[in-house]
């Protein structure tokens, strides 16, 4: 069975890794910009990065178990 979702863990994954190391390159980089402009990027953008990707990681994992029983009610409709 071919699963349109295979690789949506592996995804979620990537992306988690991604956000953490822009999350520490922009700590490196706020170490030394440390001015008002700073202060309002990282309002503005830097702190809204982690929130969202949670919620898409969330949404993510619930699309696969969508597909996934999709996928088992196509393969045998009358267990359902």
């Amino acid at each position: 069975m071919h699963r349109p979702t295979h690789d949506l863990p592996g995804c979620v994954m990537r992306l988690n890794r991604k956000t953490e190391r822009l999350a520490e390159q922009f700590e490196e980089t706020f170490e030394l910009w440390k001015d008002a402009r700073a202060q309002a990027f990282n309002k503005q953008h830097a702190s809204e990065i982690r929130p969202v990707v949670g919620q898409v990681s969330v949404a993510m994992a619930q699309t696969t178990e969508v597909f996934d029983t999709l996928a088992k009610q196509l393969l045998d409709p009358d267990k359902t």
